[in-house]
């Protein structure tokens, strides 16, 4: 009866440690991605950019809402992410819109359009006024239209007193082969802009 417990209580210590995954502060990815990993963001740095932000020139929109994803698992690690959705409104007509997408609660983090927790310290394109220790996100998006992906980099700035954050958008080269049906254009254009926290 004992070699019995005792057998029970070894197994039972074995798959809880087996349970556990590894934690890495999301400052210290580095890019090798193990199975089960669980990257954490430790200094709660996706926080400030968490709610809903609004561009706006004259009747044309751009709107992001973005949220923090706590253990996000991908099929193959766990990870805090910012997920969210978009709506681009262009000279009054709604070009494109996802938002609708936050509704449903994916259990895999790339079913949202807007994805990522990539810090950036320093060097990476977006800020060229910001100082080296200043800390900025780097997301992913992918345009449902046209199946194009940008890059997204975020830093938080102050407009007339108000939240913002200061957005470098960057559309992924696409190439066309000759023969093959042309690419649908992107929903909105890259660049840069401030987007007014609500």
């Amino acid at each position: 009866m004992k070699k019995l417990i005792y057998t029970i209580v070894v197994l039972l210590v074995a798959l809880h440690s087996q349970a556990q995954s590894p934690v890495v502060n999301i400052e210290d990815d580095n890019g090798e991605r193990p199975q089960n990993i669980y990257y954490k963001d430790v200094n709660n740095l996706l926080d400030p950019y968490v709610g809903t932000y609004i561009y706006t020139n004259g009747t044309t929109s751009l709107k992001f809402v973005l949220q923090k994803k706590v253990q996000a698992f991908d099929g193959w690690l766990y990870e805090d992410v910012i997920i969210g959705e978009y709506q681009y409104i262009e000279n009054g007509v709604e070009k494109v819109n996802t938002l609708n997408n936050l509704n449903i609660n994916h259990l895999n983090s790339w079913k949202y359009n807007i994805l990522g927790n990539q810090i950036i310290k320093i060097g990476l394109p977006g800020c060229e006024e910001c100082t080296p220790t200043e800390k900025r996100i780097k997301l992913s998006l992918r345009d449902t239209l046209s199946g194009a992906w940008a890059r997204l980099f975020f830093a938080k700035v102050l407009v007339n007193g108000q939240q913002a954050i200061r957005l470098n958008l960057m559309w992924d080269l696409r190439t066309h082969i000759y023969g093959t049906p042309e690419l649908i254009p992107v929903s909105f254009p890259g660049g840069e802009f401030i987007l007014i926290k609500q």
